[in-house]
């Protein structure tokens, strides 16, 4: 655990960041609440909190990371929205925080001119750049993730969180679900399988900043699965 936080930059506990959040919004028996995270200086990260309008039944938490948006699976009663119990979607009513972390969903970075040519794409800058300063995407998105979790963990009446994610937002929940410590479960959807598998592929569907510079000196996914102490589904 400690060798997988040192690649990735994280040497000790990631404290909650700033918010800044709207006046919340009551729909039905919930309060949607935007807001923005700012885990670093210049960094603002768009967040939806979904949480009940009854108190009483705030103590167990969701903290979803979805490179779709994190409006994805709330919309049309979507599956996010159930996890929370919007409208009696599921047993039980539940917070919920969905998190854009950076270069997703409202963060995503405009096109580029070059984009016009067939090798081009923002997700190959973005991938190659931060990779080429000694700080790749991905390990920027895990400390997002880490910042999301102390926040939420911090919130009132929240007792226990459960992290998950999907695509490459799984992979984030995975090392936030270790780094943390202390989630009450860690679901993963439609991720990629391991680097190792990526970097033997002779056409890779995943974007370039899937990859983490040195990190199969040190770890792949299954031996974060292995580090977990709670359930995890993959």
């Amino acid at each position: 655990r400690n060798a997988v936080g040192r690649l990735l930059g994280i040497e000790t506990p990631v404290a909650p960041p700033e918010v800044r959040a709207e006046e919340p919004v009551r729909a039905w028996d919930h309060w949607v609440c935007e807001m923005v995270m700012m885990p670093e200086s210049g960094i603002c990260l768009p967040a939806t909190w979904l949480y009940p309008v009854e108190e009483g039944r705030r103590q167990e938490a969701v903290l979803f990371f979805d490179d779709l948006g994190r409006w994805n699976d709330l919309c049309k009663q979507g599956r996010a929205a159930a996890w929370a119990g919007f409208l009696g979607n599921s047993e039980g009513e539940r917070q919920l925080l969905s998190v854009d972390l950076r270069g997703w969903g409202d963060t995503a970075p405009a096109e580029l001119p070059y984009d016009l040519a067939g090798w081009g794409g923002r997700d190959r800058w973005l991938a190659y750049v931060s990779a080429a300063l000694g700080d790749s995407l991905m390990a920027m998105r895990v400390r997002d993730g880490l910042a999301a979790y102390a926040w939420l963990r911090a919130a009132p009446g929240v007792q226990r969180v459960i992290v998950g994610g999907h695509g490459l937002g799984a992979v984030i929940a995975l090392h936030v679900g270790v780094l943390a410590g202390d989630p009450a479960g860690v679901f993963c959807d439609e991720m990629p399988v391991g680097i190792e598998m990526l970097v033997t592929e002779q056409d890779i569907l995943w974007p370039p900043e899937v990859f983490i510079p040195g990190i199969l000196q040190v770890y792949d996914f299954c031996d974060l699965v292995a580090l977990m102490q709670a359930p995890v589904l993959l």
